[in-house]
C-alpha cells in the first residue's frame, strides 16, 4: 500500500497519539442512575419469578423491556439484570439458564456498546463480585 515502509510506521504512530489524546467516554452520573433505577425495578418486579423457573424471569424481564421503548439507558439496566439472573441461575443449573445469559448478553452487549459504556463501569449498578461477573462474560463472548 505504502512505497515508503517507513511512511506506514510513521502514520501508524500517529494515530496511536490521536487515540491517546482522545477522551474516553465516561458513564455519566445521570446515565448510572438510570441504569441503576432500572436494574433495581427488575430485580424487584422479576427476581422473585425466579424462585418459580428461569422462564418466569424472563418473561417478567421480557415483559419490562417492552414497555421501555425510548431510554437506552433503562433498557440496558434492565437487560442487564436479566443477564446477572440469568447468571445466577446457572450457577445452579437452572432450566433455560443458559440461553437466558445467551440472549441477555447479546442485547446488553449491543445497547453497552452503542452507549460507549465499559463492562467495568456497568457491572457495578448490580450488586456482586465483579471480577468474577466479567470474567463469566468474558466466556460467554468467547467462540465456541
Amino acid at each position: 500500500m505504502f512505497k515508503q515502509p517507513h511512511l506506514a510506521g510513521w502514520l501508524g504512530l500517529a494515530a496511536v497519539a490521536i487515540l491517546s489524546l482522545t477522551p474516553a467516554f465516561a458513564m455519566t452520573e445521570h446515565q448510572k442512575q438510570s441504569l441503576q433505577s432500572a436494574a433495581l425495578e427488575g430485580r424487584k418486579m422479576c427476581l422473585k419469578e425466579m424462585h418459580h423457573d428461569t422462564d418466569e424471569f424472563v418473561d417478567c424481564i421480557n415483559g419490562l423491556l417492552a414497555q421501555e421503548k425510548k431510554s437506552d439507558d433503562r433498557r440496558l439496566g434492565l437487560a442487564y439484570m436479566g443477564l446477572v439472573g440469568c447468571l445466577s441461575a446457572a450457577r445452579i443449573a437452572t432450566l433455560h439458564s443458559d440461553v437466558c445469559s445467551q440472549d441477555y448478553l447479546r442485547l446488553a452487549d449491543r445497547i453497552r456498546l452503542k452507549l460507549n459504556i465499559k463492562d467495568s463501569e456497568l457491572c457495578p449498578i448490580v450488586a456482586g463480585d465483579c471480577p468474577t461477573r466479567i470474567a463469566q462474560l468474558r466466556v460467554l463472548r468467547a467462540p465456541r
